[in-house]
């Protein structure tokens, strides 16, 4: 079993990821148990160059959701500082998606904020306009988010990548 919010391997009885702290929801039903032998977990994995950016990875992303209905049970992203003199950017390296392919799942997309913050300076969060989007698209469901940050020579660079579904 793995926690839907960070994607690591948990114990099936647990009540909160020991790594995350999110809670853990299990529904026990018959239907259910049953569902892991019609359809089997499955993985995709993208991985990118250093050359690559985040939009070219997150239109890789959601071509590929775009194709497949679908319920997701993990997702892990692995990222990179890419610097530059301009503007240094955290980038996708790798993103492995765990799911099972059913015919009444869903049709998910992923997307992204980032924000540069110098020494000395109150540049803008990536919360922000995340919040912004969700009052925007109240109608969608954030199903996942995760933040990360790296700390360089002039400042900090942030990226919220985060999963919503399509109705």
């Amino acid at each position: 079993m793995f926690c839907m919010q960070c994607g690591k391997k948990i114990m099936s009885d647990m009540k909160f990821c020991p790594y995350c702290g999110a809670k853990i929801q299990i529904k026990e039903s018959y239907e259910k148990q049953s569902d892991a032998f019609l359809y089997p977990v499955q993985e995709k994995s993208f991985k990118f160059s250093i050359l690559s950016s985040n939009q070219k990875a997150v239109k890789q992303i959601n071509e590929w959701l775009s194709e497949n209905y679908i319920t997701i049970k993990a997702i892990k992203i692995e990222t990179i500082l890419k610097e530059n003199s301009f503007k240094p950017r955290t980038i996708l390296a790798r993103v492995v998606i765990k799911y099972i392919n059913v015919s009444d799942g869903s049709l998910f997309k992923m997307g992204y904020f980032e924000s540069v913050k110098r020494i000395g300076r109150d540049d803008s969060k990536v919360e922000i306009p995340f919040a912004d989007w969700k009052r925007d698209n109240s109608e969608k469901e954030v199903l996942w988010n995760k933040t990360v940050s790296y700390h360089y020579q002039s400042g900090t660079v942030t990226t919220l990548y985060y999963l919503y579904s399509c109705y």
